[in-house]
């Protein structure tokens, strides 16, 4: 059970620099018709862009779990309390997503206003938790752990920001933001990754 358990961690490690690449594509399209609808009357938000990003929002926190693997391997409780963490985050997005989609074809019920404000805070909780665990631990490189306190700001920004500025206005900039701390971390990963698998790969010198 626990060599299952670690293989499904480690493959999301392996999956981790798409997941966010996956993240940023939907955040992005999210914070571009933020910034239309703000930008010019008329544009409406189309039906399927909310439960798009949610989705991308998905990918982002499995991506974030597959860097459980490193944080696990150098502070053991902080990995557990990442993933207890990370995962419950996942359930409540799941369960946002699912209902959001029940409502796009007419089916409502109040449980999603829960959902949407678990989902929020868990997120800004996750992302400062694995944001702190990366700098404090040096389980991925430090630019990842200050990008990821910066989108848990960017959240915040999106949250407290209601009555300062327009809901297109915090979206196009906060949704913005996360895009592209999640592109810098997709790049960062693979970096790193190409980096490690070059190193497995290399042959050993011979001494003579």
């Amino acid at each position: 059970m626990a060599t299952g358990g670690t293989l499904v961690w480690r493959s999301l490690e392996a999956w981790a620099p798409r997941l966010f690449f996956v993240g940023f594509v939907l955040e992005l399209v999210f914070a571009v018709n933020h910034g239309l609808a703000y930008l010019m009357e008329g544009i409406t938000f189309l039906d399927w862009i909310y439960p798009a990003v949610l989705v991308g929002r998905l990918a982002m926190l499995f991506g974030l779990a597959g860097l459980s693997v490193q944080i696990t391997s150098r502070n053991a409780r902080l990995g557990t309390l990442s993933r207890v963490v990370v995962s419950l985050t996942v359930l409540f997005t799941t369960g946002l997503v699912t209902l959001s989609i029940l409502q796009l074809v007419g089916i409502t019920t109040q449980l999603i206003a829960v959902f949407g404000v678990g989902t929020v805070l868990l997120t800004i909780l996750t992302l400062l938790l694995y944001g702190g665990a990366g700098l404090r631990t040096g389980a991925y490189p430090s630019a990842v752990g200050g990008l990821l306190l910066v989108a848990a700001l960017a959240v915040v920004f999106v949250l407290v920001g209601q009555g300062s500025f327009s809901t297109n206005l915090r979206g196009a900039v906060g949704e913005g933001v996360n895009a592209f701390a999640f592109l810098a971390i997709w790049y960062l990963l693979r970096g790193e990754a190409r980096a490690a698998g070059s190193g497995e790969r290399a042959p050993s010198t011979p001494t003579g």
